[in-house]
């Protein structure tokens, strides 16, 4: 997200970076000192909600008290709230305890915008922002040579009712290729319930397009394609739903359509044509379970007990190269 980006409220990306980098001090802080200590109660601080926000407004001094303090409420746990994205626990009525597991830079995207859409009134204008992210796939197909791209295509019945639309539209004329993405933008999932909601997500996309796909097939509806497009009619056309970082591994219900992710185009390099493209996203290269990594179990003593984990070890003398890579 960029530090400009809205989450409501006057609170900015930037914003929440500036509070989330002062947490995370006191998070650090937290855990070597119980490091030094040897004692694990240590790595938890609490302290008053003024003097938290007090602190907060002296280390980021772009914030105000009132960001801070509409932060620090979106970021305290309580009913109908996941852990996961609530780091600050409320103890008594003014005291609130800093949770380091619960923060870390990698999370601060996630962190904030999951924080935002505990209110719907306050996630609405963010949901359609990060709808509006559908342009960084526009961009990156309009760099493949000889590619004609659009985006928002609407798609309407004869008497010029709104049928839907096609959220991302790639051509090659000279290959006869076209690539159409639905494009959805799920916050990023941490825990394999949310993983298991993002594919959810995916599969009701895959339903949406499958619905315009057939309108379209059958002559019932009509794309508003650019002027001087040619006609599509005799164009191999492959469908897919596009969401940012995550593959989805369940089959979807709608044949033929296909599940990608920006993350995984992106690490297939520069694409030399369109129908590269099409053939990456109908049969996608992925790593293989002994070959690339292998999934093993991991046991770590916990005072009286034993806590067991599946853990993914990469080899790395066999590192994993998408096949594509080599002919896009």
């Amino acid at each position: 997200m960029p530090e400009s980006f809205s989450l409501g409220d006057q609170l900015t990306v930037g914003h929440a970076i500036d509070i989330l980098a002062a947490l995370m001090g006191f998070a650090d802080l937290c855990t070597a000192t119980a490091n030094i200590l040897q004692r694990t109660e240590t790595t938890l601080v609490t302290m008053s909600t003024t003097t938290l926000s007090n602190l907060l407004v002296q280390l980021a001094p772009d914030c105000t008290s009132a960001q801070v303090d509409n932060l620090l409420e979106r970021l305290t746990f309580k009913n109908g709230r996941l852990p996961h994205y609530s780091p600050l626990v409320r103890v008594g009525d003014d005291a609130l305890i800093i949770c380091p597991p619960l923060i870390g830079v990698r999370l601060v995207d996630p962190l904030v915008l999951r924080s935002a859409g505990y209110d719907p009134n306050r996630f609405g204008p963010i949901g359609k922002s990060l709808g509006d992210l559908a342009t960084r796939w526009t961009t990156w197909l309009a760099k493949i040579p000889g590619t004609l791209v659009a985006e928002r295509i609407k798609v309407t019945y004869p008497n010029g009712r709104q049928a839907g639309d096609l959220d991302v539209l790639a051509i090659d004329p000279n290959t006869k290729t076209a690539v159409c993405l639905e494009i959805k933008w799920p916050v990023d999932a941490w825990a394999f319930t949310e993983v298991v909601k993002v594919e959810e997500w995916a599969e009701k996309a895959a339903r949406q397009i499958a619905r315009v796909r057939a309108g379209l097939a059958s002559g019932e509806t009509t794309a508003k394609l650019p002027a001087r497009w040619p006609d599509l009619s005799d164009f191999t056309w492959t469908w897919a739903v596009g969401i940012p970082r995550q593959l989805c591994v369940r089959p979807l219900s709608e044949p033929d359509i296909e599940v990608t992710s920006l993350r995984y185009l992106l690490t297939l390099g520069e694409p030399t044509n369109l129908e590269a493209i099409a053939h990456a996203l109908a049969k996608p290269d992925l790593p293989v379970a002994g070959k690339h990594f292998t999934v093993d179990r991991l046991t770590l003593p916990l005072q009286r007990g034993t806590i067991h984990l599946d853990v993914l070890i990469m080899d790395q003398t066999k590192p994993w190269i998408p096949f594509q890579r080599q002919t896009l």
